[in-house]
């Protein structure tokens, strides 16, 4: 929605293009966030597995964990993100450039 407002005659701090290019990071981990979230939940759902009852719904009902499960999640997936995404991807782009240089036709 910020996105679609923001044009060249809405002039207000919080949609100015730098507060917006500050955001671009949610976008940037998003796919590892879905990756990774529910192996998270099954390891949450282990852990509290031999707990009783009444005790795992007081926790899963909280917001306080619904938080603390979204911000481990989400720093998981700027983690994964930065290690492992990025690397790999520039990886990827210096094997494919190398390749499309010496073979133009191989790919």
């Amino acid at each position: 929605m910020a996105l679609g407002l923001r044009q060249d005659r809405w002039r207000t701090p919080l949609l100015s293009r730098e507060r917006l290019h500050s955001l671009s990071w949610i976008g940037d981990i998003s796919y590892s966030l879905y990756l990774l979230h529910f192996p998270l939940q099954i390891a949450v759902m282990i852990w509290l597995a031999h707990w009783p009852y009444e005790q795992r719904v007081a926790v899963l009902g909280s917001p306080w964990f619904f938080l603390g499960f979204m911000t481990v999640a989400t720093l998981l997936a700027r983690w994964s993100y930065t290690y492992f995404e990025m690397p790999a991807r520039k990886t990827l782009k210096t094997f494919l450039t190398k390749r499309l240089t010496l073979h133009p036709k191989a790919v």
